[in-house]
């Protein structure tokens, strides 16, 4: 059976505030409206959008559903450099050498609007909140990049998996979502990959998050009951 395509448009669209369209005006999102890419089918859990090393030639918003950015070593191992939700854009580290620098695969069935970043650019020359609007996004890539390497560098396994939990609360909230009970996007062995732990290891925080009642799980559902432990596990300062 083929799948219905979604049609929506940017001042309609439940994320807008998250994505480009933020900080614009009605007339300046109609007019990034008519740039964007919405034809595109659902997309099923491990697809690929883009590869490494392919030309560089869009940039994808992220409608629904979630992605993993990849890359792979020498050796052909895949090591996942994030995780992506709805509101978020992906490709934007494929800018500065024209070519995609890592993979971006579906966690789940997603949808995506597509930006033709030469008319992208070309646009926001025109209108100054949305160059402000992706210079901001691609300035938090990069802060994004700067705490993984913090996370993945100087952190114990407990305080890494409590700073990836804290992570995805604080971006479903953005979102206005259940922040403290949410399905997680991706797999335990995926946690693992991203975090430089194994899947035991990962499955035992669990377990000694759930002994201390700070999380219940349910499948890949987590509620997050005692949120103030688990960010001050995480190094972040509760008020």
């Amino acid at each position: 059976m083929q799948k219905k395509n979604i049609h929506i448009n940017c001042k309609d669209c439940g994320i807008n505030k998250l994505c480009l369209p933020a900080m614009l005006a009605e007339a300046e999102v109609s007019h990034l409206d008519s740039i964007i890419q919405r034809g595109s089918p659902a997309i099923d859990k491990g697809t690929h959008l883009f590869n490494k090393g392919e030309p560089f030639h869009y940039v994808y918003a992220i409608r629904s559903g979630a992605f993993k950015s990849i890359v792979n070593s020498y050796s052909g191992e895949e090591q996942i450099t994030a995780f992506h939700l709805p509101g978020e854009l992906i490709g934007l580290d494929a800018i500065n050498l024209d070519v995609h620098n890592s993979s971006a695969v579906a966690l789940m069935e997603s949808h995506i609007c597509r930006i033709p970043f030469e008319m992208l650019d070309e646009l926001s020359g025109e209108i100054d909140g949305l160059r402000t609007q992706l210079n901001r996004l691609l300035s938090k890539e990069i802060t994004e990049d700067q705490e993984l390497l913090l996370l993945l560098g100087q952190k114990s396994a407990k305080e890494k998996m409590a700073a990836l939990l804290i992570n995805l609360s604080s971006r479903y909230r953005l979102r206005n979502l259940p922040h403290d009970i949410f399905t997680l996007p991706m797999s335990r062995s995926e946690m693992a990959n991203y975090l430089g732990l194994t899947i035991e290891t990962v499955s035992r925080i669990f377990k000694q998050f759930k002994e201390k009642d700070w999380v219940e799980i349910k499948g890949k559902q987590i509620h997050i009951k005692d949120i103030t432990a688990v960010k001050r596990l995480a190094g972040i300062f509760c008020q």
